[in-house]
C-alpha cells in the first residue's frame, strides 16, 4: 500500500495533504502554517515514514508532525526543551516523533539522522544567545562535541543511499537547514 501511495502520489501532493489534516486537527496552531509548510526538517517528519514504508504512514506521519508542531511552535515548546537528560544520546529529544509501525529500518534511521543533524547545527547556531539567555545548550555545557557529532552522523546518512530523502534534505544542505524557521 505504501509502494502505490508515493507511486500514485507526488511528494508535493502527499505533503499538502499531510499539511492540510494536520491544521485540520490542530487549528489553534494555523498561525504557524505558512512556516511548517515550508520547512525542510517538517516535511522530512512527514514524508519519512512513506520513504521507509512504514505498515501505517499516514498514522506516523500525522503523530509525527503533531509532536514536532507541539515540541517547535507555540505555547507546548517548552515542554520539548533540551535538557541534561537528553545529552546521553544525540537522538534522545527526537525519541518523540520516532513512532514508526514497522518499516525499512535504515532508511527510517537514515531520517532520523539527518533530523538529528539539523538539531545539533542549530544548537551550534544558537549558541552565543543561549550564553545570554541561560538556556540549555549540551555544547555550551561542553557534554557535546560539534564536529565529532556531526561528522558520525554524517558517515550514517552517506551509508544509507536514498534519493527520494535527497530531494527533501541531504547533509550538504544541513547548515542551510533551521529546525523550525
Amino acid at each position: 500500500m505504501v509502494a502505490e501511495v508515493l507511486k500514485n502520489m507526488e511528494s508535493d501532493e502527499l505533503w499538502n495533504d499531510l499539511c492540510s489534516r494536520l491544521f485540520e486537527a490542530l487549528p489553534s496552531y494555523g498561525e504557524f502554517e505558512d512556516r511548517v509548510r515550508k520547512n525542510t526538517v517538517a516535511r522530512l517528519v512527514g514524508l519519512l515514514p512513506f520513504i521507509g514504508r512504514t505498515e501505517r504512514p499516514y498514522r506516523d506521519a500525522l503523530t509525527n508532525m503533531s509532536i514536532f508542531m507541539i515540541s517547535s511552535y507555540g505555547p507546548g515548546k517548552d515542554i520539548y526543551t533540551h535538557i541534561p537528560a537528553d545529552d546521553a544520546d544525540v537522538l534522545s529529544r527526537l525519541t518523540p516523533i520516532m513512532n514508526f509501525t514497522g518499516g525499512r529500518k535504515k532508511i527510517l534511521d537514515r531520517g532520523m539522522n539527518l533530523i538529528a543533524m539539523v538539531l545539533v547545527n542549530d544548537y551550534r547556531k544558537d549558541q552565543e544567545e543561549d550564553r545570554r539567555t541561560g538556556h540549555y545548550n549540551p555544547l555550551n555545557a561542553g557534554v557535546w562535541d560539534y564536529v565529532s557529532i556531526m561528522e558520525e552522523l554524517k558517515e550514517k546518512v552517506n551509508a544509507v543511499p536514498c534519493r527520494k530523502m535527497d530531494e527533501i534534505l541531504n547533509s550538504e544542505f544541513i547548515p542551510f537547514a533551521y529546525w523550525n524557521d
